[in-house]
C-alpha cells in the first residue's frame, strides 16, 4: 500500500465512527454524513449515498473547472452498468431474500443502492444513479470514492463476540474471516490483488445477488487491457515498480557502503529520475526480461558529497567527471559481485550497471555546476564592454546551459515531486499511462509534448479533482486540454502546496506581462515559476490547436458511447477510434512497406485480432532507452531523418509505441499552395527505396474535395 498502515487505520477509524445508513423521513433518501473537509476538500454537495434528482455539481473552485459541464463521467470515480430486464428481475428477488423491499424500478434502484453502499462501507462517498431515458433497460450507477481509503486490501471488522459481529458475518458469508491484530480478533475481509473497489463489487454482484459477469459492467475498468503487456509477461505493475525500485535501493545501499576509502568522493545515495521508478511508462520495468538487447534502461543520479575542488572551467570540469566515472566502475568492479552487476560500463558522463540480471541503471553524474559553466561558456577575458558580455552570456543561456539546467536541476526536483504524488494517490500512474496511450495513438507524444509535460498535466488533475479512478483522471485530462484557454492563461500545478496564493498571482501577472514571449502551452510549478522549460520547444500554437481538436473528439466520442440508447457501452475495442486521429486531418500519410515491430503497448496490437499473438523477443523495438541498441525502433529513425530534410515545411507524426504509418502536417505559412505531388516525390527520396508502400494524400486546397484523397504508389 501506498500509506503508511496507521495513517490508514486512523481515517479509516474516524470514518466508521460516522458511517451509518440514515433513512431520512421526508425524502427517504440513504445517505452516508459527508467527509470533513481535512479528510476530502475537493468534494463538495451533502455527502449523500444516493440522489435520486441531482447531480453533483463541478469539483474544486478553479477557474478551469467553473466552464466545464456537469457530465455524469467526469463526477463520478466509478460507473456501473447492470443491463437486461431478466436481470433486474433476478436482482429483485435476491434483494427480496435478504430482507430489502423492492415493488418497481425506483425502489430497485433504492435497495440496490443500499446494499453496495454497506458492502463498500467507508471506500464511498456517494452514490447515485443516472436519470436519463437512454437506461430504461438497466440500471447505471455512479459511484464516487473515498480517496484515503477505497484501495484499502484489509476492512477490519467488529470484535469476535461483540453484537454486531454476527450480523457481519452474515452479510459477509464465505469471506469473513477471524485474525489477530493489535492484541484483538477481529472480523476482517482480506481482498487480494489490485482494484479493490472493482473486487468488492464482483464479489456482491456474483456472491450474494447471483449475477453473472456478462450481465454487468463496471465502466472505470473497460479501458485497462489498453496498458496490459503481452500476455508472456506476468508482471503486475505495482509488483514490477516494487521491484526497481527494491532493487535501486539495494544498489544504493551497496554504493554508499564503499565510502570515500575507494573513491575521491563517497556516493550518498541514489535519485530515481527515470519515469519508470514512479509507474509513469507505458513498458512496465523489466519488460525485456533476461535479453540485454531488449532491457530499458532507467537513469538515476549519482548524488556525491560536497566539494569545492571541482575545476572552474567547462573543458576540466568535464574531463574530470569523466574521470571520476571511470574510477567508479574500476572500483564497482572490484567491490561488486558477478552475481550483483553482471554487468559495468563506463560512459562520459555515468556508469552503465545490470543489477541482478534484471534491471539496467544508468547511474549518471549529475552536477548543477555544469550548467552554471555552460551559461559562461561563452565569455572570454578579452571582451572590453559589458554589453558585450552580456549579448555573449544571453547567446550561451539559450542553447546548451538550458537543456543542462533542465536535465541536472529541473528534472531531479520534478522527479522527487511526482514520486511522492504518485504514492499518495495509487491511480495517479494508471492515469498517467493511459494518457501517454491517448497521446502516442494521436502521434502526439514527444512530438507536440513531453512526457514529462504529460505528467505535469495529470498531475494537476490529481491535486485538483482528486479522482479515483483511472478513466476519470484520463477524462479531466481530455477535458483540461479541451477547455483550458492556454492562450491567456498559465497552468499553475501546485506540487506539495508548495504556492501560496501570493505567489500563484504573482505568476499570473508576470504571465499577462510576457505573455509574447512565452510559450504556447505555459505551465508553472514550484519548480519552474517563470519560463515553463519543459514546453519550451513544443508544442508550438500549431500543435497545440491540433492537440486540443483530438482532446474534445475523444471526450464527445466517450460521452457519446455512454449516453448511446443502445447501450454501446465503452470498451478497448470500441473505444479505438478514439485513440486514434482520422486520417484525413493529415495532410499526408506515408504508409510503410515492411511492417514495423510492434511493442507490447501498440495500439495496433491491442486493436486488430490478428495480432493478439505474441512477438519474437528479437522483432520488439525498444523504446525510451538512453543507449540505441539493435532493437532500436526504426520508424523512430526515419522520422528524425524526414524532419531533418523537409522540417522547415512540415511535421512528421509517428506512434513511437508500434504504428503503420507517418503522419505529415504542412506548416502553417507552407499550407497554402503547396503542390503535394512535389512533396510526395521528395519525400520518397529522403526515406529511401523500400520503406515507404504508398503515399495517401489529403488535398485542403481552394476547390479540392477533402474527402477525395489521392494515392500515389511508392
Amino acid at each position: 500500500s501506498c500509506f503508511n498502515n496507521k495513517v490508514i487505520q486512523m481515517a479509516r477509524h474516524k470514518y466508521k465512527a460516522s458511517t451509518k445508513l440514515v433513512k431520512k423521513k421526508k425524502t427517504s433518501k440513504y445517505i452516508l454524513p459527508s467527509l470533513k473537509r481535512s479528510v476530502h476538500p475537493k468534494r463538495t454537495g451533502n455527502g449523500s449515498l444516493i440522489s435520486k434528482n441531482s447531480i453533483p455539481g463541478n469539483i474544486g473552485q478553479n477557474k478551469v473547472y467553473s466552464i466545464m459541464s456537469k457530465s455524469f463521467l467526469l463526477t463520478h470515480d466509478h460507473i456501473l452498468i447492470i443491463q437486461g430486464e431478466h436481470t433486474l428481475q433476478q436482482l429483485s428477488v435476491s434483494l427480496k431474500k435478504r430482507g430489502c423491499p423492492v415493488s418497481d424500478r425506483a425502489s430497485l434502484i433504492e435497495a440496490l443502492a443500499s446494499h453496495l453502499g454497506k458492502a463498500l462501507e467507508s471506500r464511498a462517498t456517494q452514490i447515485q444513479p443516472a436519470q436519463t431515458s437512454a437506461f430504461s433497460h438497466c440500471i447505471v450507477l455512479g459511484i464516487n470514492l473515498n480517496p484515503l481509503t477505497y484501495f484499502a486490501a484489509v476492512d477490519k471488522g467488529p470484535k469476535f463476540g461483540a453484537p454486531e459481529a454476527a450480523e457481519f458475518r452474515q452479510f459477509w458469508s464465505g469471506k469473513s474471516e477471524l485474525r489477530h491484530a493489535g492484541g484483538e480478533v477481529r472480523e476482517t475481509l482480506v481482498w487480494r490483488g489490485s482494484h479493490v473497489t472493482q473486487r468488492v463489487i464482483d464479489w456482491v454482484l456474483r456472491k450474494q445477488l447471483g449475477c453473472r459477469p456478462g450481465q454487468y459492467r463496471q465502466l472505470h475498468c473497460q479501458l485497462r487491457p489498453l496498458l496490459q503487456p503481452a500476455k508472456r509477461h506476468h508482471s503486475v505493475w505495482s509488483s514490477a515498480i516494487s521491484d526497481l525500485n527494491a532493487s535501486l535501493a539495494e544498489l544504493s545501499s551497496r554504493l554508499t557502503a564503499i565510502g570515500s576509502s575507494a573513491m575521491p568522493l563517497s556516493v550518498n545515495g541514489l535519485l530515481a529520475v527515470a519515469p519508470a521508478f514512479r509507474g509513469a511508462c507505458l513498458l512496465p520495468p523489466g519488460w525485456g526480461g533476461r535479453a540485454k538487447q531488449n532491457q530499458l534502461v532507467h537513469e538515476c543520479h549519482l548524488q556525491l558529497e560536497a566539494s569545492g575542488k571541482w575545476p572552474t572551467l567547462l573543458g576540466p570540469f568535464r574531463a574530470m567527471k569523466t574521470l571520476f566515472c571511470l574510477r567508479l566502475a574500476q572500483t564497482m568492479r572490484s567491490r561488486l559481485s558477478r552475481t550483483e552487476a553482471s554487468e559495468i560500463i563506463a560512459c562520459r558522463s555515468g556508469v552503465l550497471v545490470t543489477w541482478r540480471r534484471r534491471h539496467r541503471f544508468y547511474l549518471r553524474l549529475a552536477l548543477p555546476k555544469e550548467a552554471a559553466l555552460a551559461r559562461q561558456a561563452g565569455l572570454s577575458s578579452g571582451q572590453s564592454t559589458a554589453q558585450q558580455q552580456q549579448q555573449l552570456l544571453i547567446q550561451a543561456d539559450c542553447a546548451e546551459s538550458r537543456q543542462l539546467e533542465r536535465e541536472l536541476v529541473l528534472l531531479p526536483a520534478l522527479a522527487g515531486a511526482l514520486r511522492g504524488l504518485t504514492s499518495q494517490r495509487p491511480t495517479h500512474s494508471e492515469t498517467v499511462r493511459l494518457c501517454l496511450r491517448w497521446l502516442a495513438g494521436h502521434m502526439l507524444l514527444n512530438t507536440a509534448v513531453d512526457a514529462l509535460a504529460v505528467e505535469l498535466l495529470c498531475a494537476w488533475v490529481a491535486i485538483d479533482a482528486s479522482p479515483c479512478s483511472a478513466m476519470r483522471g484520463f477524462l479531466l485530462f481530455l477535458q483540461l486540454l479541451a477547455r483550458h484557454n492556454f492562450a491567456q492563461q498559465p497552468l499553475i500545478v501546485n506540487l506539495n502546496e508548495s504556492l501560496s496564493g501570493a505567489d500563484q498571482a504573482s505568476i499570473e501577472a508576470d504571465f499577462r506581462k510576457r505573455r509574447r514571449h512565452l510559450p504556447a502551452m505555459f505551465i508553472a510549478c514550484p519548480q519552474d515559476r517563470t519560463e515553463s522549460m519543459l514546453t519550451t520547444a513544443r508544442p508550438n500554437t500549431q500543435l497545440l490547436g491540433r492537440l486540443q481538436r483530438c482532446a474534445r473528439a475523444a471526450l464527445a466520442a466517450f460521452e457519446t458511447r455512454l449516453a448511446s440508447p443502445r447501450s454501446e457501452l465503452l470498451s478497448a475495442s470500441s473505444m479505438a477510434g478514439a485513440f486514434r486521429s482520422a486520417p484525413d486531418s493529415f495532410d499526408a500519410l506515408l504508409h510503410l512497406a515492411p511492417q514495423p515491430p510492434l511493442s507490447e503497448c501498440a495500439l495496433d496490437r491491442l486493436a486488430d485480432a490478428e495480432l493478439q499473438q505474441d512477438c519474437d523477443e528479437s522483432d520488439i523495438a525498444e523504446v525510451g532507452s538512453v543507449f540505441n541498441s539493435p532493437g532500436f525502433h526504426w520508424v523512430e529513425r526515419l522520422v528524425l531523418r524526414l524532419t531533418a530534410a523537409h522540417g522547415q515545411a512540415a511535421y512528421f507524426l509517428a506512434d513511437c509505441y508500434g504504428g503503420r504509418c507517418i503522419g505529415v502536417l504542412l506548416r502553417q505559412h507552407c499550407g497554402g499552395g503547396v503542390d503535394l505531388s512535389q512533396q510526395a516525390v521528395a519525400w520518397l527520396d529522403t526515406a529511401g527505396p523500400g520503406l515507404v508502400a504508398r503515399v495517401e494524400l489529403f488535398p485542403k486546397n481552394a476547390g479540392s474535395d477533402k474527402d477525395a484523397a489521392g494515392s500515389t504508389e511508392a
